[in-house]
């Protein structure tokens, strides 16, 4: 039985049922099958006819054989464990072919040589002159090109300084004067390649007119200064804005990378930016406190004299003092009314509000003083009140040290309610009733 429980058919080439004739792979397999059956009756249960089934294996086996083929030899029963290899044939194993000689084999239908020898290979001697043809007449020996490309060349001989050019109206290959001579600017050297002759400093070689000619050294007379057409002539010259390529909107060109390599617009993408080198890169940014020069004790950067030139300290040599424009130079002094801005009529300057930030005019109308109210705030006002919570304050008119003095003092007024204020009465004087204005608190 095979090992999926189909019957081995004794005595017989096949063993699938599908005509197949056993060669190595199915003798594998069978093999294969053979071992797992032979498995199998080691691990039958107790009392299972094992001498039975092994009879059995091996009378099927006895009756399977494997026969040599053509070019094969070997083969037997495969109770015997036969083996198939090729057959020698009368070839002598070696190398065949040389620099001299060709190998020859012969090849069966079962793919081996047979037969190998070696052939001689027959050299033609060598002639003194082959002839030629295409493009070319004559012989090796005497060779003349007639032809380019399928096109005649002419028969005039070329002179110093001529190239072949193709005439299209004659289909002729002719030699023309392309470049001249030019009076020795142009040489040739020991294999008749033309060279440019030694020409002025600095030069190039070129017709710089906007005209058909002869071509000239072309000098760069200074330093500096670039190659370009401008007008109608080939001109040295520093390059101008308008030869340059259009750069992108608020930008420089340059190399923003700490690597040499193609130049490109360096674009300042916001206002109040310098570019300057930072980390190994130009890049636009505002100007950091460390990226400026040191400067001088108590001072300022910039320009203080009325003219173009190069920035410097100003320095602010004494206490009090503030940079000011006089006399057409920058300098640090003391603010002189001249200085200031001009003011409205009747007006301080000043910060009337509780708070930080920028002075401006406190104005006032007539008959007014400048107080700080109880906000507190500084404003104009005809009402000047004393003192605090604690009643401290008070005017003095007069020398304060002397019995001649006048003082309005809160502490005259201990009880709420009692307020100073200016009062008129009724007097007698010489008999004659008046008025008369009084400063006191009301009856109390």
């Amino acid at each position: 039985m095979t090992s999926d429980g189909s019957p081995w058919r004794s005595g017989s080439a096949e063993f699938d049922g599908t005509g197949f004739s056993l060669v190595k792979r199915d003798i594998e397999v069978l093999m294969l099958a053979i071992k797992q059956l032979q498995l199998t009756v080691a691990n039958l249960n107790p009392g299972t006819d094992t001498a039975a089934v092994q009879a059995l294996i091996d009378e099927t086996l006895g009756g399977l054989s494997v026969s040599a083929g053509t070019g094969l030899t070997g083969g037997g029963t495969l109770d015997a464990s036969p083996t198939i290899a090729m057959a020698n044939t009368a070839v002598s194993p070696g190398s065949y072919g040389s620099t001299t000689q060709v190998g020859t084999f012969t090849v069966d239908q079962q793919g081996r040589i047979t037969a190998a020898g070696n052939s001689a290979i027959a050299f033609p001697s060598a002639p003194s002159s082959y002839p030629m043809g295409g493009d070319v007449t004559g012989t090796t020996d005497s060779a003349l090109v007639v032809k380019l490309q399928g096109e005649a060349v002419s028969a005039t001989t070329p002179t110093d300084w001529q190239t072949l050019v193709y005439d299209g109206g004659t289909f002729t290959w002719e030699p023309l004067t392309l470049i001249a001579n030019n009076g020795g600017l142009l040489t040739k050297d020991a294999t008749g390649l033309i060279e440019i002759a030694g020409g002025t400093a600095l030069s190039v070689v070129g017709n710089a007119t906007n005209t058909a000619g002869a071509i000239n050294a072309i000098a760069a007379a200074s330093a500096d200064t670039l190659l370009g057409r401008r007008g109608t002539a080939l001109t040295w010259a520093k390059v101008a804005k308008a030869e340059m390529a259009d750069a992108a909107g608020v930008s420089v060109i340059g190399r923003s990378v700490n690597s040499a390599g193609v130049v490109a617009d360096i674009a300042a993408g916001s206002d109040n930016f310098v570019l300057g080198r930072r980390s190994g890169v130009l890049t636009w940014a505002k100007v950091a406190r460390a990226e400026q020069a040191d400067g001088s004790a108590c001072s300022v950067i910039g320009r203080s004299a009325n003219s173009t030139g190069a920035v410097a300290d100003i320095a602010a040599g004494s206490d009090n003092t503030v940079l000011t424009r006089l006399s057409g130079s920058l300098s640090f002094s003391g603010v002189s009314r001249a200085a200031m801005a001009n003011g409205t009529a009747c007006t301080v300057i000043g910060r009337s509000a509780n708070s930080t930030g920028a002075v401006a005019d406190i104005a006032g109308v007539a008959n007014q003083v400048l107080v700080c109210n109880g906000t507190p705030a500084l404003a104009f006002s005809r009402t000047i009140t004393l003192g605090d919570t604690s009643n401290a304050g008070s005017i003095t008119i007069g020398n304060a040290t002397s019995a001649s003095a006048i003082v309005l003092s809160p502490t005259l007024v201990s009880a709420a309610g009692r307020v100073m204020s200016v009062r008129e009465i009724d007097v007698c004087d010489a008999g004659v009733a008046k008025k008369m204005l009084v400063l006191a608190s009301a009856p109390y």
